[in-house]
This record gives structure tokens, sequence and C-alpha cells, in this order.
């Protein structure tokens, strides 16, 4: 039986051994045909105060999804870096109409989400939330409240980050 099961390995080496085939590393493969990508069909208008809105519509899931982006020139912080970093998560800090907390919990409460940054504010959940989330987003925009002590938070926590990179070698290359 032994020598059954030896001579099977033996021969599945063999095959292995001589099935090899071997490459010319030397020329680069032919690349195969680029893939075309395919774009969902939009709807597109603009508001009159300006705003560009694209509307792209699947209906797969309950959900939507929707994200304002900020057109805007890079800016050069010289000094004062990360200013600008520290506006935009601030934006979601509260409103003048909803704490911080209050705005937490009212989007905890639909199972969405909301996050913003120096250049988006994005919201998303499910499809039945749509005049809430909409009602939020527009109040995150056009009403926030940059609260003192979300600004020491964050503040703290980007000083904190830089010391931690200090000793971090992949930070410092």
């Amino acid at each position: 039986m032994k020598k059954f099961i030896y001579s099977i390995v033996a021969l599945f080496a063999a095959f292995t051994l001589t099935a090899q085939v071997t490459i010319d590393r030397s020329n680069a493969p032919t690349p195969g045909p680029a893939r075309i990508p395919t774009i969902a069909s939009y709807e597109s208008f603009e508001l009159k105060n300006g705003l560009k809105v694209f509307v792209v519509e699947d209906h797969k899931l309950p959900r939507i999804s929707m994200t304002l982006l900020l057109d805007r020139d890079p800016i050069i912080e010289g000094e004062k870096a990360g200013y600008v970093s520290i506006a935009g998560d601030m934006i979601g800090s509260g409103t003048s109409t909803r704490s911080k907390a209050e705005l937490d919990e009212e989007v905890d409460f639909m199972g969405a989400n909301l996050s913003t940054g120096s250049s988006s504010i994005n919201v998303g959940g499910l499809s039945k939330y749509t005049d809430n989330l909409i009602t939020i987003l527009s109040d995150v925009l056009l009403n926030p409240s940059f609260p003192e002590d979300e600004f020491t938070k964050l503040k703290s926590q980007m000083t904190s980050g830089l010391q931690a990179n200090a000793d971090d070698p992949d930070a410092i290359s």
C-alpha cells in the first residue's frame, strides 16, 4: 500500500515538474482591450441659486445617498495648516437649531449617516426618511454653529495625532 501511495505522489510530482511553462519575463505581456466604464443614466439640472444637481436613480435598495461637493480652489494654508480640515469637520458639529448631540441622535434614530469634510457633506439612509435627511443636510449646510468646545476637542485631537506621527517612521518618511 505504501508503494502505491509513493508511486502516486511521484507521478504527481513528475507531472508538476514537466507541466511548468517557462515564461519569457524580458518582454512585457500585451495588454488586453481597455474596458469602457458604464455610467448609469442620470438627470441633471441647475437650481436658481446656481447649484448643479445630478440625480442617479437605482431602485434596487430602498436607500438614498446625497453628496454635496464644494467646488473650490485649493487653499495654501501656510503656517495655519489644518484650519480648512477643522472647519470641514466642524460643519457637522451642530447647527443654530440643533446641538451636536441632537443632530447625532436624530441621524442615529433614522439609521442614517452624516459626514462632513472640507470639500463635501454626505448624508445617506433609508429612502423613507428622504425629507428628514434633506432637512438635516440643509440645516448643517446653512446654519453651522461652530461650537467652541468642539473646536477645542478637534484641535486637541489633531495635536495629539501630530505628536504620535512624530514617532512613527512611516509618517516621517
